[in-house]
């Protein structure tokens, strides 16, 4: 069950006007870069295809290749709606602007609780992903369908056994940034970021 606690999780937060790079390679590693500056471990991209996940492993971003039975979107910049390297100290998080179709960096990074943060209070949530039936493992991912749905997706997790609609186990912690409404007193969500990604069978990190 996911607690509702309000959290002391102070961090600060930027948002800039960035280009991308036009080059598939040439993007791979200016992500990798970005990842590596952010601490982040895990990775998570929205494009015109389809969804893709990757993992960041001695500051390189890996992303899974296809196979002859699973076909996986390929992580380029003509086709990315959006995208979020992501770990337990932090986000960065990069879309297009709707109005002005220009790209923008969100970088969120947590600091002591005696430094200036903009946001100071989160609640932690467990979200819960697809995924009953591992099909196969390629590159350190697992390929996982889900029974009902027929949605798959390759997870940067092991993940073994097969598992009931009722007990899917793969989850995605999120963290609800906080502020106080000036108008009623009380907190609202200011911004959501992803924290970590894990199998809820194992004990998370």
């Amino acid at each position: 069950m996911n607690q509702r606690n309000i959290q002391l999780f102070p961090v600060t937060c930027q948002t800039q006007d960035i280009v991308l790079p036009d080059e598939v390679k040439e993007f791979g590693d200016w992500l990798s870069k970005m990842a590596a500056e952010a601490e982040a471990a895990w990775m998570l991209a929205h494009l015109d295809d389809g969804l893709l996940w990757g993992k960041v492993e001695n500051k390189r971003l890996i992303v899974p290749s296809s196979t002859a039975q699973f076909t996986l979107p390929v992580l380029q910049p003509i086709t990315l709606q959006r995208l979020w390297l992501f770990g337990e100290s932090g986000e960065v998080y990069l879309w297009r602007d709707a109005d002005e179709g220009q790209w923008k960096k969100r970088t969120t990074k947590a600091v002591n609780k005696n430094a200036t943060a903009d946001f100071a209070e989160i609640i932690e949530e467990k979200w819960l992903l697809y995924g009953t039936d591992p099909k196969a493992t390629v590159d350190g991912f697992t390929i996982i369908t889900d029974g009902s749905q027929g949605f798959g997706h390759a997870i940067p997790l092991p993940v073994k056994g097969k598992f009931n609609e009722q007990n899917r186990p793969l989850r995605l912690k999120v963290r609800h940034h906080l502020v106080e409404d000036t108008e009623t007193g009380f907190n609202r969500t200011a911004m959501t970021t992803l924290a970590h990604l894990f199998d809820e069978k194992v004990k998370a990190k």
